[in-house]
């Protein structure tokens, strides 16, 4: 969620960039482990696995996203009759 949060910064490298915003993301992360290692002296294992679970999801995403397969899965979707009747402006 802080990555389209970071996306919609109206700062012009970060608006509507997903790369840049998704790093922005990962900062955060990394900045939340430094201050688990200074507050604690050592990484919660919930902040690493929630870390580790973040980068995966979005690096993921990221990456299929942009496959040719993802494309079709997303053109059926949309031609879903239950989604043509919510395009449709009111009368």
């Amino acid at each position: 969620m802080t990555t389209a949060g970071f996306g919609r910064w109206p700062i012009p490298f970060l608006l509507h960039k997903p790369l840049p915003a998704m790093l922005c993301a990962f900062v955060l992360l990394a900045s939340m482990m430094v201050f688990d290692l200074v507050l604690t002296r050592r990484l919660q294992p919930a902040t690493v696995w929630g870390t580790v679970w973040v980068v995966c999801v979005e690096l993921g995403a990221f990456a299929a996203g942009h496959t040719a397969a993802w494309q079709v899965v997303v053109g059926h979707v949309r031609s879903l009759p239950v989604l043509q009747s919510q395009r449709e402006p009111p009368a």
